[in-house]
């Protein structure tokens, strides 16, 4: 029988309104780490590249606009390919000047991707290395002009941001031996501000690390976030944020080495 898996909290934070998204919310990665001997003793290290065969991923997606001049378009969906590695979305969101009253828009794409199953045939600790190439235009913009003026509270944000976690999960068991999170890229204004990253050739690396068992059973659990978020409460205000993970864009897991 399949095993379900609720990854636990390592600080996560929830892009759209409750009721909204499908699928867990969003997180952190940006690390690049190069770690060298891990333990001695280990066995051979186990490594997964493209194509990833026997993984499997799950994709949840949601495209949201309401109240005064809000927008969302998506010109690609969320997707990831086992056999490329890569994930990959489109979409941007708008919203003009609306002086009272309350407008939101967002786009948010999440896959859970979930390795085989393997076997240690030692105990002890074990070093899990990840690394990833993005290419993204991601963009985000906001200028605010004024509040209601009248002594109502009043708000404003742009957000466009993209993130990993991974886990070390135990399958004998059920538990979560190791998790680690980064932020590949983003930006959020609550003021006057703007953001633009457009990058080809970018590589991340993110490890976690934890102690096994001989004999247990265990699999490699991601998550892979990205999205764009406006919200307006009774300010005068115009933002846009976008992001292209699409076409010859997109954030790629280029290998898995465990050690």
């Amino acid at each position: 029988m399949e095993r379900k898996y609720s990854p636990p909290k390592i600080a996560r934070s929830r892009w759209a309104p409750r009721g909204i998204a499908a699928g867990v919310g969003f997180v952190g990665l940006v690390t690049l780490l190069m770690v060298v001997a891990p333990f001695a003793g280990a066995s051979t290290p186990k490594t997964w590249a493209p194509p990833y065969k026997g993984f499997t991923s799950t994709t949840s997606n949601s495209l949201y606009s309401y109240g005064c001049t809000a927008y969302a378009h998506e010109s690609a969906v969320p997707a990831w390919s086992a056999t490329t590695g890569t994930f990959s979305m489109a979409g941007k969101i708008s919203a003009g000047r609306c002086i009272s009253g309350f407008s939101y828009a967002s786009i948010y794409g999440q896959t859970i991707i979930t390795s085989p199953t393997f076997y240690r045939t030692h105990s002890g600790y074990t070093w899990l290395y990840i690394s990833w190439n993005l290419a993204v235009v991601a963009k985000a913009a906001l200028s605010v002009s004024s509040g209601t003026g009248n002594g109502n509270f009043s708000y404003a944000n742009a957000s466009v941001l993209g993130s990993v976690y991974a886990y070390i999960v135990d399958v004998t068991n059920g538990s979560y031996l190791s998790g680690a999170s980064a932020t590949l890229f983003g930006a959020s204004f609550t003021s006057t501000g703007h953001y633009l990253l457009s990058t080809t050739a970018s590589t991340s690396y993110l490890y976690l690390w934890g102690a096994l068992q001989k004999g247990h059973q265990y699999q490699v659990l991601l998550y892979l976030d990205a999205g764009v978020t406006i919200y307006f409460y009774n300010v005068s205000a115009t933002a846009s944020a976008s992001l292209n993970l699409a076409g010859t864009h997109g954030l790629t897991l280029t290998g898995i080495t465990l050690y």
